[in-house]
């Protein structure tokens, strides 16, 4: 209720009230009749309108029509005169249509307004219900808005039509009511398209939504007459469709494969009329910003999407290692090696994430057509590394030619942490290998690695510490699941004296200024899972970790019984070990470091009179004071 209106006049019944009301609201102030009590007012006069006297409705029809005031609003509130008569047209049309659609009778002057004021803005519709009765409306919504019965008794040759109305007219209830359509009965959906296609008529908005559609639903019969209208439609309409033709071939590339349907398999018929479209030529410059992320981009684009087909469509014949693209393949792939502009960027970034694979079936032409844009001297060379940093090593022959441009990469800072840590990988793995005396056709030398490490990120050195953790923490034979832990020895001593330890101490930079806290926590959990190797370990990466806090040593350093076995078989070593990681400048001593100390103490008398237990004796005492 508004306090401006009476009570009895907003809830009451009897033609005594109906009448106060209507007098009610014609002397009510301009602030409140067009303002703060419009919502009440609209409420009165749809409800109460048939009650009123013949006078009543005259005079508040008459009201309605001159408008809301211009003093309303401030001297500088429009631009210009037309502004202002579209907001005192939408003051005049809200109400009087509301009033009608309501079943209220108008004055013949108040409907040739409407109609005035209809010619004036012919995409103006009402609301529905009471919406047009507030200043402003929000609501919220799951899934697409629109009722599919509504066309249910529509001829074919109307129902794209009649759709396409319905989410003009009534937007907000039937704004998606052709998709709603489409996913119910996608097989109409297309009769109705085929028979607007026949006029010479290819809304691209309609044929949008039964392409989305046509990912999941509808039989082979059905996929292939899509396919001959896709075939068929005007270029103009195509080109809008791109994005949606491309993901539906890709998802439904098996099916238009088969040869059972009488016209044949139609998947190169409509790879190649859409990449005549996405590959056109449209100039040779290409902008690539720093921060672009063109493999997520190439996922979502035409290019990228007909390049994946292709890799789908090669990788189901299973081909052998070296047997060539094969000619069917062979003059698509080129298609996409040359093209120009981002189109045909995107396509190869997506082929390059599985560079490997092309790789290993043709060589000769992934050296002919790709390698060479690995170059740091070609435009493409940022975006191709970036998408081929997450890829497999490899064949030598290709770590071999790229190589140098990997290693110069750990220079630039163009590449994210994700990317580093991607082409660190490759390296490790590489180094590994020769670690255990394997594979060596694949040129990377120890030398070369830590180069690496010492100009990347902190990033790379993280990642490396992390995987040589995990590789040493790896129970049986050393093989897992994480990256470069295929180090195929059981015996975690003799992995770390044969492996591990000898590669870290080639690889590791000693650069004081490249030691971190995050690398020193992994080259720490790395030390506490060499067993009997333990003491060799600590030695290894005491002079390359950094303190960090340590809240407890038994939280910390003592993480299972293996660790406590540790501190009673080594405990000078898990001394020096716990005496690198204390700095009482930067973090509090730990509060059962009086606990470590005597337990090594008890273990091995001698231990009292080493450099590193005197410091944390003193720690200790101090700590105490």
């Amino acid at each position: 209720q508004h306090p401006k209106i009476p009570p009895a006049a907003q809830g009451g019944q009897g033609r005594t009230v109906t009448e106060e009301a209507a007098a009610a609201l014609t002397k009510l102030e301009d602030q409140f009749f067009w303002g703060s009590a419009r919502v009440e007012i609209m409420r009165l006069l749809t409800t109460r309108w048939a009650q009123f006297s013949d006078a009543c409705r005259l005079a508040l029809e008459a009201r309605i029509r001159q408008g809301v005031p211009r003093d309303f609003y401030r001297v500088d509130a429009f631009e210009n005169d037309e502004k202002w008569r579209s907001v005192q047209d939408s003051s005049i049309y809200r109400r009087l249509k509301r009033i009608e659609l309501a079943g209220g009778a108008l004055t013949v002057e108040s409907l040739q307004v409407l109609a005035e004021i209809s010619a004036r803005h012919p995409v103006w519709q009402p609301s529905a219900g009471d919406r047009d009765d507030f200043d402003s409306w929000s609501e919220t919504r799951h899934g697409p808005s629109g009722q599919a019965e509504l066309l249910a008794e529509v001829a074919d040759e109307g129902l794209v039509k009649e759709a396409m109305r319905l989410q003009r007219e009534r937007y907000f209830e039937q704004g998606d009511v052709w998709r709603v359509f489409c996913s119910a009965d996608p097989e109409r959906a297309l009769r109705g398209l085929q028979l607007e296609a026949a006029n010479g008529q290819w809304d691209p908005e309609a044929w949008r939504y039964l392409l989305w559609e046509a990912n999941d639903k509808g039989n082979m019969p059905f996929q292939f007459a899509l396919a001959e209208l896709i075939l068929k439609m005007p270029e103009a309409s195509l080109r809008v469709l791109m994005r949606d033709a491309t993901s539906w071939l890709q998802r439904r590339r098996e099916t238009l494969s088969v040869s059972e349907q009488p016209s044949g398999p139609c998947f190169w018929q409509i790879w190649d009329r859409l990449a005549d479209l996405a590959f056109a030529i449209q100039g040779e410059g290409i902008e690539v910003d720093i921060g672009d992320d063109l493999a997520t981009e190439s996922l979502n684009s035409a290019g990228g999407m007909l390049a994946s087909c292709l890799l789908d469509a090669l990788s189901t014949l299973t081909p052998h290692r070296n047997s060539g693209l094969g000619i069917e393949f062979v003059s698509r792939f080129d298609r996409i090696a040359v093209a120009l502009g981002r189109p045909g960027l995107l396509a190869r970034v997506r082929l390059v994430r599985s560079l490997e694979y092309l790789d290993a079936i043709d060589p000769v032409w992934v050296e002919a057509n790709l390698q060479p844009r690995f170059a740091w001297d070609h435009p493409e060379a940022l975006p191709l590394w970036r998408s081929f940093a997450d890829d497999g090593t490899g064949s030598a022959r290709l770590f071999n030619a790229l190589k140098p441009a990997m290693l110069a990469a750990f220079e630039r800072q163009e590449f994210s942490d994700d990317d580093f840590k991607g082409m660190i990988t490759k390296l490790l793995s590489v180094a590994i290998w020769h670690q255990r005396g394997e594979a060596p056709e694949y040129d990377l030398s120890p030398a070369e690695v830590r180069r690496a490490l010492t100009v990347g990120p902190a990033s790379v050195r993280q990642h490396v510490s992390w995987n040589l953790w995990r590789i040493m923490g790896t129970v049986g034979n050393g093989n897992s699941d994480e990256e470069g832990a295929d180090v195929a020895v059981s015996d975690k001593p003799t992995r770390w004296r044969t492996v591990i330890g000898p590669l870290f101490r080639d690889i590791w930079p000693l650069d004081a200024r490249l030691r971190s806290k995050s690398a020193t926590q992994n080259l720490v959990l790395m030390a506490l899972e060499c067993g009997e190797a333990f003491p060799e370990s600590v030695a290894a990466i005491l002079d390359v970790i950094v303190p960090y806090q340590l809240y407890q040593i038994s939280h910390s350093l003592r993480l299972d019984d293996r660790h406590g076995q540790l501190v009673r078989q080594h405990p000078l070593a898990f001394l020096k070990l716990t005496n690198a990681l204390i700095d009482p400048v930067a973090f509090p001593v730990p509060n059962d470091l009086a606990k470590l100390l005597d337990e090594c103490v008890l273990i091995d008398a001698t231990i009292a009179r080493d450099p590193a237990y005197l410091r944390l004796n003193g720690l200790r005492r101090q700590r105490n004071a």
